[in-house]
């Protein structure tokens, strides 16, 4: 399985742009900023989207990246997402106010909602979608091709279901995990739902198997180089295995 880094950000600003992955050239997640790192080849090739949630910073390349589809690819599209997000998206974004509802224009577009904790295909990927804390109704997924799996807690706070679905899972290799604030802004991190690097750390104490990748992502751009500090200090200190920070552009195997 390879994951590229479309964005990684929680925030946006001239060389960070926010939340969106690519799998394996066919799938996306999140698309807080595609538009400007696909070109048409890569639109083409896309079968599907599934969506953590609704805040703006993970779907604002949504309307236009379904416009390309529309415009540009012979085959269908599927967007994956909660009832609660398909909801808040099409009674605010898909109205004909906003901006018009292309699922009424072309039937190249299809939406399915899917159900927490129940595995779902796509792409030859088993897919279980998992409920985090967040302010919003947000779901983590677990990836599995059948050889190894990936985890991505999306936005989450302190959170127990994601972790408790990653031990079931006995291929699993890496996970992708939100931190977006340093040690020390945990009341911030408390009123938005996110973690700090010391929240992090908890959390992490909640697996039962050792020696996974672990990936940081959704750093504020303010904080970046204050979770970077924090997460050298625990190197240093030899408390986890190495923590990796995503960058734009990067690529992960698993």
């Amino acid at each position: 399985m390879i994951f590229k880094i479309l964005g990684c950000s929680g925030g946006k600003y001239r060389n960070f742009g926010p939340t969106a992955f690519q799998l394996d050239d066919k799938v996306l997640i999140d698309v807080g900023t595609v538009m400007r790192k696909l070109d048409m080849r890569d639109i083409r090739a896309l079968d599907s989207l599934l969506l953590t949630h609704m805040h703006f910073d993970h779907i604002a390349d949504l309307p236009f990246l379904l416009q390309s589809i529309i415009e540009e690819k012979d085959g269908n599209f599927t967007v994956y997402s909660s009832k609660e997000t398909k909801t808040a998206i099409f009674t605010h974004i898909f109205n004909f106010s906003i901006w018009p509802d292309l699922f009424q224009i072309s039937d190249k577009l299809e939406w399915k909602v899917f159900n927490h904790l129940e595995a779902f295909n796509v792409s030859g990927y088993e897919i279980i979608s998992i409920p985090v804390n967040h302010t919003v109704p947000t779901n983590g997924f677990i990836f599995d091709d059948g050889d190894s799996s990936l985890g991505f807690t999306a936005d989450t706070y302190i959170t127990d279901q994601f972790w408790e679905e990653c031990n079931k899972k006995k291929n699993l290799k890496a996970l992708i995990i939100d931190v977006s604030f340093p040690t020390g802004y945990e009341d911030r991190a408390k009123l938005t739902k996110h973690l700090t690097v010391e929240l992090l750390l908890q959390e992490l104490k909640k697996l039962e198997k050792d020696n996974l990748e672990i990936y940081v992502t959704h750093i504020k751009p303010s904080d970046r180089a204050k979770v970077i500090k924090n997460i050298k200090d625990i190197e240093k200190q030899g408390i986890r295995e190495k923590i990796t920070v995503l960058e734009e552009g990067m690529i992960i195997r698993v």
